[in-house]
């Protein structure tokens, strides 16, 4: 088809509500060029609606996320030495798992480690 014969589908024009006419009359009623202006609206369509449900997904995470910081802050305000023990204990779960990392790398450079022999045994 040719391009300069089909129409602008700029973002602009979809963002103030574009018409998607065409996508609901079928295909057998249309003319070739009817056709590729339906298909050309179908893609526009479906990524508008693709955009749609990612904005209201990244708007619930958003609201999400500071719901629970409102409510963690309602929690240290009201009872800070309880907040204050639940900070410590996350952290040093935090530093444990670390802790746990870093020794497992180190068991898998060393080759006389029960791991390594593992590893020697499957092989």
């Amino acid at each position: 088809p040719d391009l300069q014969s089909l129409p602008d589908y700029s973002e602009e024009a979809e963002e103030s509500g574009a018409s998607y006419a065409l996508l609901a009359i079928p295909d057998d009623q249309l003319s070739p060029q009817e056709r590729e202006k339906k298909r050309h609206q179908k893609m526009l369509k479906g990524a508008a609606d693709a955009r749609n449900k990612d904005r209201e997904r990244k708007e619930k995470e958003r609201e999400e996320k500071q719901r629970k910081r409102t409510q963690e802050e309602q929690e240290r305000a009201q009872n800070p030495t309880k907040w204050l023990q639940l900070a410590r204990a996350k952290r040093a779960e935090l530093l444990e798992r670390r802790d746990a990392r870093a020794k497992k790398k180190a068991a898998a450079s060393d080759r006389r480690s029960q791991e390594a022999s593992e590893r020697m045994k499957a092989i």
